[in-house]
C-alpha cells in the first residue's frame, strides 16, 4: 500500500503551484467587443486590438469590481499561498527544530486554512464578476484557481487521513 504521507505532500505541492500560477497570470476573464479583447488578472488589465499589439497597465480596481473587493482577492489569495507554503516547510523545519517527530495534523491544518482562504476569494471573484461585469467569460486563471482550492482540499484530506498514527517518526542516519 501507498503512504500517503508522501502522496499528501505532494498533492499539496501541485496545489501551491497552481494556486500560485493562478494568482500571476492574466486570464482571469476576458470581455469581447468587435474590436478589441479586454483580459483581467488579479493584477494586471490588457486590452487586445485585433490585428494590433495588446496593451497592459496595473490594475488597481477593476472599472465594476470595487477596490475593496480586488484588494480581499488578492490577500485571501496571497495568505492561501503563504499557508500552503507553510504546510510544506513545516516537516523539514519542524524536524531541525526538535527531536524528528512531525506532528502531521498541525501539516493538515495549514493545508485546510490554506484551502477556506483561496475558496473565500473564488467565492468574492465567482460574484463581482457574475453580478457586475456584462458580456463576460471565465478564462483559464479562474478554472486554475478553483483547481488549486480543490487540491489544497484533497491535501488537507490525505494529511488528516496520514495522521491516524499522530505521529510521523523521520528514519534517519
Amino acid at each position: 500500500m501507498l503512504p500517503l504521507r508522501p502522496v499528501a505532500m505532494g498533492v499539496m505541492t501541485v496545489a501551491l503551484l497552481v494556486l500560485a500560477t493562478a494568482i500571476c497570470t492574466d486570464e482571469w476573464y476576458n470581455v469581447k467587443t468587435e474590436t478589441s479583447r479586454k483580459v483581467n488578472g488579479l493584477w494586471n488589465h490588457c486590452i487586445q486590438h485585433q490585428g494590433k499589439s495588446s496593451s497592459c497597465r496595473f490594475l488597481r480596481g477593476w472599472e465594476a469590481i470595487s477596490m475593496d473587493s480586488m484588494t480581499a482577492i488578492r490577500g485571501f489569495f496571497a495568505l492561501a499561498i503563504l499557508f500552503q507554503l507553510g504546510a510544506l516547510i513545516y516537516p523539514p523545519f519542524y524536524k531541525q527544530m526538535a527531536s524528528g517527530v512531525v506532528k502531521l495534523e498541525f501539516m493538515a491544518i495549514l493545508c485546510l486554512i490554506a484551502t477556506c482562504f483561496s475558496f473565500l476569494g473564488m467565492i468574492i471573484m465567482t460574484h463581482e464578476v457574475v453580478n457586475n461585469i456584462k458580456d463576460s467569460k471565465f478564462g483559464w486563471s479562474y478554472y486554475l484557481g478553483w483547481a488549486g482550492t480543490g487540491a489544497s482540499a484533497v491535501g488537507a484530506a490525505l494529511g488528516a487521513i496520514s495522521t491516524r498514527d499522530d505521529i510521523y517518526m523521520e528514519q534517519g542516519l
